[in-house]
């Protein structure tokens, strides 16, 4: 999910309808983070690298009450790397002011429409009864499908393997953004630290998207997690490399 909505922001960026640089408060005014001066200085580039300071979540998005929970950063934004769906959430109610549409909308226009994904929403749809897997958990048992009460571009993103890897091409190509913003898709890049991890030296994030350097070259990847559907894909830009893999079961990592 938060890939693609990425891929939008930096769409909007090339039609100069929306800067990485500019406060996303003067574009919306968060009520969660009216407390937290330093929340007021966060940008979109910081929520792409995950530079925000805030936790990855607050409460629990898939209920109501999270609407309202009070929202700070553990450390001064744009000085450090911590993965963060909260900040994802702030740069689509920015963008979704910005442009006085839902993301379901503007994702139709900007992404699913021109590249062809025909089997994509972030919001359920009746087409998908009849073709949406059921998610297993550890025992193999069924589980009934997550009910996404509103579009959110950190998490419910709905779609098919093939639709996905129309958006890796995309992506990997620079397929609907000018070569400057496809550049700094790949290449504006931040480090990820680890305590203790070796990998980390290797690992960094760019816009939206993470990246890793190793003896096959410069890798850009990314995982989903909900529950009890797992995925994760990873390309090579310079081979066309690539490879997608999407499970309905909480052992899908495994």
């Amino acid at each position: 999910s938060k890939v693609v909505l990425a891929y939008i922001t930096l769409r909007l960026v090339d039609r100069k309808q929306f800067s990485l640089d500019t406060p996303l408060v003067r574009y919306y005014a968060y009520e969660r983070i009216k407390d937290d001066p330093a929340a007021q200085k966060l940008t979109a580039r910081m929520v792409l690298h995950h530079t925000t300071g805030f936790p990855n979540w607050a409460g629990n998005p898939m209920t109501k009450a999270w609407r309202t929970t009070a929202l700070r950063t553990s450390f001064e934004p744009g000085t450090a790397w911590a993965y963060s769906g909260e900040g994802f959430m702030f740069l689509q109610l920015a963008i979704e002011a910005v442009l006085k549409q839902s993301l379901e909308d503007i994702a139709v226009k900007e992404v699913f429409l021109p590249l062809g994904m025909k089997s994509s929403s972030f919001v359920w749809q009746p087409r998908f009864e009849n073709t949406g897997a059921f998610g297993h958990n550890r025992d193999c048992e069924v589980i009934e499908r997550p009910d996404f009460f509103l579009p959110a571009g950190a998490y419910t993103l709905l779609t098919t393997a093939y639709d996905f890897q129309l958006f890796l091409q995309a992506i990997a190509s620079g397929k609907g953004m000018s070569a400057t913003t496809h550049k700094l898709l790949l290449q504006d890049e931040v480090p990820v630290k680890s305590s203790g991890d070796s990998t980390a030296r290797h690992l960094s994030w760019s816009l939206g998207i993470g990246k890793m350097r190793n003896e096959l070259g410069t890798a850009y990847w990314h995982w989903g997690y909900n529950g009890n559907f797992k995925s994760f894909f990873l390309f090579y830009p310079s081979s066309g490399l690539s490879f997608l893999c999407m499970t309905n079961s909480e052992m899908g990592y495994n």
